[in-house]
């Protein structure tokens, strides 16, 4: 192989209907800060002839054979999670029509937590496990200079503000940027950032994946350098909006507060959003005011339940009181919140979902969303639901559906549960059957991203509303 390889990495999108849908909203066009960031970790060692093949812009199957053809890669490096097992497989196939003598290359969460569960196993060369830029490197390394990569591949963790910034341009980063999360409330260009790696916490729905990604610490870039990279996007794109996808941005409050002295004074001036822990936000009400003062206009949570036992069993560290308690702290601060919930869980009852409905009540979030449990392969409560013969999915698709048309769980009550949720969702409109309408509407909008792009639009602006917000400024007495 020659010294300047063309490499095709592909976004495999989400499931059988990614195709043409980078459309008209921020969660359809969202970029894939892994790829961007191994990317550029490549190109900074001289591996220049890198393109993206995103499912999510191309008509269909027929549309990415013709391209793939037309490119002949030397290596095709596909991010997989475990919903992708189809579009995978197939990606697959289509890189060894293209190029008999690829070499192929799979890495992201689903290889991490499980390597020997691959699609088309027979297809696939080399795994990366963990992290991807130093192991994609220097597999590139040995492939140029003729040796014989290992099937297996440990990828090392790099110093993170050793790494290039991200090639967000991979993507169509312009298209990308003009749509806003929570539209009504941030406006466009919005740039998304990542700050830091893993996660201090081993929730049963998701852990231990962070962990075998990115081992058992959390690891941050600087301030300094987080800084230097938004000061950058905003000359590039004149950003007024920021969405940061840390998991637990308050976990670490001393970075908060020197991130939010460097932002202060950048004159940047974008809003701000972050979602964190209940938990963390109740620790460290000091490091969210300090945002509050520099643009943060929004907070995301997953609060899951308003039953403890519920919140045990998920093993979610946080209690239904910190639930009741980030809420407050949220409006004393004049921040807007959201909770999500999540039904459907193992051993849940009625009682169970009674009391998740009663937090909503008494809490009254701004935004609220409801999922439905579903077994993430490799998680421990996928291991529990095997174990017990729970678990109703048979077929990788179903794992990309969050929503209660769909059972997975053997023994839930899911006629309580869908109550419930339509309850949660149709609060603010008065009462169950328009959370029944709302969530018909968000189903029924699917494939209709300008109509729903509208819809959030609209709700958004309500529950911006200084007026609604006066009259929303408290929680309700427990």
């Amino acid at each position: 192989m020659n010294s300047d390889p063309r490499i095709i990495m592909v976004d495999p999108g989400f499931g059988p209907d990614s195709f043409d849908s980078y459309r008209d909203s921020h969660w359809s066009s969202v970029i894939n800060h892994g790829l961007c960031s191994i990317s550029a970790y490549v190109k900074s060692h001289g591996y220049a002839d890198i393109s993206l093949l995103d499912v999510r812009q191309l008509k269909d199957w027929e549309d990415f054979d013709r391209r793939m053809k037309e490119a002949r890669p030397d290596v095709v490096a596909i991010t997989m999670r475990s919903c992708d097992h189809k579009n995978v497989a197939r990606a697959l196939e289509s890189a060894r029509t293209a190029n008999p003598s690829v070499r192929t290359v799979i890495g992201g969460p689903h290889p991490t937590a499980l390597p020997a569960d691959l699609p088309r196993d027979d297809l696939v060369d080399h795994v990366v496990v963990g992290e991807g830029e130093i192991a994609f490197r220097e597999l590139l390394d040995d492939i140029c200079a003729g040796r014989t990569p290992p099937r297996l591949i440990h990828g090392a963790s790099p110093v993170l503000d050793d790494l290039p910034f991200e090639d967000r341009e991979l993507y169509d980063y312009a298209r990308t940027v003009r749509m806003a999360n929570y539209p009504g409330i941030f406006k466009p260009p919005m740039v998304t950032m990542v700050t830091c790696r893993g996660c201090a916490f081993r929730c049963g729905f998701c852990a231990p994946h962070a962990e075998k990604m990115f081992g058992k610490r959390m690891r941050y870039r600087s301030p300094e350098r987080v800084l230097e990279e938004l000061s950058e996007l905003h000359h590039r794109w004149g950003y007024r909006s920021i969405k940061f996808y840390n998991s637990d941005f308050l976990a670490r409050p001393g970075w908060v507060h020197e991130f939010c002295d460097l932002y202060g004074r950048s004159g940047i001036g974008a809003d701000i959003m972050i979602q964190t822990r209940a938990s963390s936000l109740c620790r460290h009400e000091d490091a969210l005011a300090a945002l509050r003062d520099v643009g943060l206009k929004l907070v995301l949570m997953g609060w899951e339940s308003g039953s403890q036992r519920i919140l045990d069993f998920l093993q979610k560290g946080c209690s239904v009181e910190d639930n009741f308690r980030s809420a407050e702290i949220c409006r004393r601060q004049g921040i807007m919140f959201g909770g999500s919930f999540m039904f459907g869980v193992p051993t849940e009852t009625p009682t169970d979902i009674r009391a998740s409905v009663e937090l909503a009540q008494k809490a009254r979030p701004y935004f609220t969303s409801v999922a439905f449990f579903t077994p993430l392969p490799g998680s421990y409560l996928y291991e529990y639901c095997e174990k017990n013969d729970l678990s109703l999915v048979k077929d990788p698709d179903d794992l990309l559906s969050f929503s209660p048309e769909k059972e997975k769980i053997k023994g839930v009550d899911y006629d309580s549960a869908r109550a419930g949720a339509e309850e949660i969702l149709g609060m603010k409109f008065g009462g169950r059957r328009m959370g029944r309408l709302v969530r018909g509407v968000y189903v029924l909008t699917k494939g209709n991203l300008k109509l729903r792009h509208f819809l959030v639009y609209s709700y958004s602006k309500l529950v911006s509303n200084p007026l609604y917000r006066r009259l929303n400024r408290r929680t309700k007495p427990r």
